[in-house]
């Protein structure tokens, strides 16, 4: 059987990174160094 990995992605926040690591993301990806973004 396989198993489901999630990833979220778009953090630009500290708190938004803990709350994440809280529900058991196996992945985060960030956004750094980007003025602006539509995400």
């Amino acid at each position: 059987m396989r198993t489901v990995k999630v990833k979220i992605c778009g953090i630009t926040r500290e708190e938004d990174l803990k709350m994440v690591s809280t529900f058991g993301a196996d992945a985060v990806g960030f956004i750094v160094g980007v003025p602006s973004s539509p995400r």
